[in-house]
């Protein structure tokens, strides 16, 4: 039926080109964000993959000031500041994304000592 009333009407070809490519694309992008992205849990054996984007790394589609991921290289990770605040804090009421956090943050600072020593 679509295609009849189409080949009817020769003036709606571009329209239903746009259609398809504004379809096609928004699938192709949907795709592609589920797969890339770390906003996007889509595997739930990887607990809170946000916590495992470094501070250079870019996580955006599109970032047109590279420089600033280039410049923040080396930089300590700004959610340290508050982990004295929940190693004090007492373990039954830490809740799973703090114990995740503090975890995450002991090894890397045992790596870096590892690093140091060397």
């Amino acid at each position: 039926m679509a295609l009849a009333f189409l080949k009817a009407n020769p003036a709606l070809y571009p329209l239903a080109a746009a259609m398809g490519l504004g379809v096609g694309g928004s699938i192709a992008f949907a795709g592609y964000y589920l797969t890339s992205s770390p906003d996007v849990v889509v595997n739930k054996k990887i607990r809170q993959p946000w916590n495992n984007v470094k501070q250079h790394q870019n996580s955006k589609l599109f970032s047109p000031n590279t420089d600033f991921w280039k410049g923040r290289v080396g930089l300590p990770d700004p959610r340290m500041a508050f982990m004295e605040d929940i190693a004090q804090t007492p373990k039954s009421k830490r809740t799973p994304a703090e114990e995740s956090y503090l975890k995450r943050a002991r090894a890397l600072a045992a790596e870096k000592n590892a690093q140091e020593q060397q």
